[in-house]
């Protein structure tokens, strides 16, 4: 278990291999101990996340009332995190919070709009 002792906010950041049968496997196990962690030590969660689990009918005017429609594996996997931090908060008083971004920006992402123009 991940050692959130005297913390105040745990920032998940990471990113996992950017293969399917790897997020499948690794994201779960990974982000219940995170959130058992977290509501142990009373301490807030904010994970940051990406838009896979939206919709594409949604894109590119997402909002929080979007259709969760994952259309693809890794966007399931999205989907099930999701899930499992929110079940936290209504069930385990685990504060939470969910961050949205496309995973299409950064300094060294040679894909990203900005890059690109």
């Amino acid at each position: 278990m991940p050692n959130s002792a005297g913390s105040e906010v745990v920032y998940v950041t990471i990113g996992f291999e950017y293969n399917t049968k790897v997020w499948q496997k690794g994201w779960p196990p990974f982000l219940q101990e995170v959130i058992a962690a977290c509501t142990k030590h009373n301490v807030k969660l904010v994970f940051f996340d990406n838009v896979y689990m939206y919709s594409k009918s949604s894109i590119p005017f997402m909002t929080e009332g979007s259709p969760l429609q994952p259309p693809g594996e890794k966007g399931k996997v999205r989907m099930k995190l999701h899930e499992m931090i929110m079940n936290g908060v209504e069930k385990n008083n685990l504060t939470a919070l969910i961050a949205r971004s496309a995973d299409f920006y950064g300094p060294d992402n040679k894909n990203s709009a900005l890059n690109m123009m």
